[in-house]
């Protein structure tokens, strides 16, 4: 996964078979499409991942979600 830091493409995120092969988080993208050649790149939406941790969120404390833990760890 890739975002942007200001002008600069960097790694956000990379699965094991990714880090196994050298790519790291911090990581320019083209030092990562070097190493990778067939490299497949997600651009990171921070703000559609925010929205589904939200919701996600939501389900576990509406009661839709087992119940293990008597109360809901993000009810502060």
């Amino acid at each position: 996964m890739a975002g942007r830091v200001g002008n600069r493409r960097l790694v956000t995120a990379a699965c094991p078979a990714a880090q196994g092969a050298g790519l790291r988080v911090g990581m320019p993208v083209t030092k990562a499409q070097a190493l990778v050649p067939d490299l497949r790149v997600e651009l990171a939406n921070p703000r559609e991942d925010a929205a589904s941790l939200d919701r996600l969120a939501l389900w576990i404390c509406s009661g839709s979600a087992p119940s293990w833990p008597p109360t809901c760890p993000m009810a502060w």
